[in-house]
């Protein structure tokens, strides 16, 4: 830093020249006279003893200028707060405005798609309308005909009808029973017509005697017979029910007197809920309580594997209840043996809820055993009972 008026080398930040006493706060010399001021802007040097006079009485001031200096900071920096401030909520008011701009060219975007759409659906209709003018000819042409010639003429009296409900849920007891029934085809392979009897996402496999790829469809609807195999179970996506020997037919003419809503009355004996079905089905309540039994403590306790998956009903009196995580409750039942079950049950909205000392029936399902440990630290093994519905 330099001093304007006699060029001496200053520190940076200096208030005031330690030579002439030049104020670079106020830029003159504060207590010079007006001549002196005259002098000095026509170039006259000062005199020493005028400088030292100078010198001190700009040390007796000094102090205020060094509070004016660093004040100017202070308001700087709020200033600069306001203008960040400022500067955000402009950004913000920027970003909004981006924001909303996006949004409505989105809206026009899509109301332009549905409105072409609309109008590709318009077009398309109309020209069906032009092209299906009144024409009974041309409607019959839209339906798959096949060739009777490719169709087994089997005779179906050999056969009994069975709904696709009646399939799929009685599979299981109707291991080698001949059954004809309609179906849709989903998919076709040179061995096997896949159809959904509506039993989850699954497709059950009806194996066919020949090639069927070549003839049918997908989405025909068919009669067809053959001879039950067995069941697949795939958990919560459902059942495949496997059906051998398949012939079909009729295809999509014809069907009416066969697709009826109930089975063939000779089937009814095998319509019967058993352990199997209801561990792969939806079952009522009445129809699972049914299959539900008492069973040997000490066998369960023995032989846990083999009971395992198997419907109990234990009727007793509730020892202790505790909940669990997620609604869940620990509930233990002391039966009229003096035995005890470790059970479980999630209750459904609005149900009431069992208590301590209470006398009840519960209906459930086995699932191995369970450990647990008396007041003075005892282990204790029980069955372990998972219950759907109680009373």
């Amino acid at each position: 830093m330099v001093c304007p008026n006699c060029k001496n080398m200053l520190p940076n930040g200096s208030v005031a020249c330690n030579r002439c006493g030049y104020s670079f706060i106020n830029n003159n010399y504060p207590n010079m006279t007006m001549q002196n001021n005259k002098n000095m802007n026509q170039g006259n040097t000062v005199n020493p003893q005028d400088q030292s006079i100078y010198r001190q009485q700009n040390n007796s001031q000094m102090q205020q200028p060094s509070q004016m200096y660093f004040q100017n900071p202070n308001y700087r920096n709020v200033n600069n707060k306001n203008n960040k401030k400022t500067s955000n909520t402009t950004l913000g008011i920027i970003g909004g405005i981006i924001l909303f701009l996006f949004l409505l060219v989105s809206c026009f975007d899509s109301d332009d798609d549905k409105k072409s759409n609309n109008t590709e659906e318009v077009t398309t209709s109309v020209a069906v309308e032009e092209n299906t003018e009144g024409t009974e000819e041309e409607t019959t042409e839209e339906v798959h005909v096949v060739d009777a010639s490719e169709l087994s003429d089997r005779n179906i009296e050999d056969y009994s009808y069975i709904t696709n409900e009646d399939l799929a849920k009685y599979a299981p007891n109707l291991g080698n029973q001949k059954v004809c029934f309609t179906a849709e085809v989903s998919s076709l392979y040179e061995d096997s017509i896949k159809v959904n009897l509506g039993n989850g996402f699954m497709y059950s496999d009806c194996q066919t005697t020949k090639d069927y790829s070549n003839i049918l469809q997908e989405g025909d609807k068919i009669l067809l017979c053959g001879t039950v195999e067995g069941q697949d179970s795939y958990g919560f996506l459902g059942n495949s029910v496997v059906i051998k020997d398949c012939e079909v037919l009729k295809v999509n003419e014809g069907l009416e007197s066969y697709d009826t809503a109930s089975s063939s009355d000779a089937l009814q004996e095998y319509f019967v809920v058993t352990d199997e079905i209801a561990n792969t089905n939806d079952v009522s309540e009445e129809e699972y309580k049914s299959i539900c039994e008492t069973y040997s403590y000490e066998e369960i306790l023995r032989n846990e594997d083999e009971y395992k998956g198997k419907h109990v009903v234990i009727s007793g009196k509730v020892d202790q209840v505790i909940e669990g995580l997620l609604g869940g409750y620990s509930i233990y039942i002391t039966d009229s043996s003096g035995n005890k079950w470790h059970c479980t049950y999630r209750y459904k909205d609005g149900e009431s809820k069992m208590l301590e000392n209470d006398n009840v029936t519960v209906y459930g399902d086995l699932n191995g055993t369970a450990n647990s440990k008396t007041v003075l630290g005892k282990q204790v093994t029980m069955p372990y009972v998972e219950i759907n519905y109680y009373e």
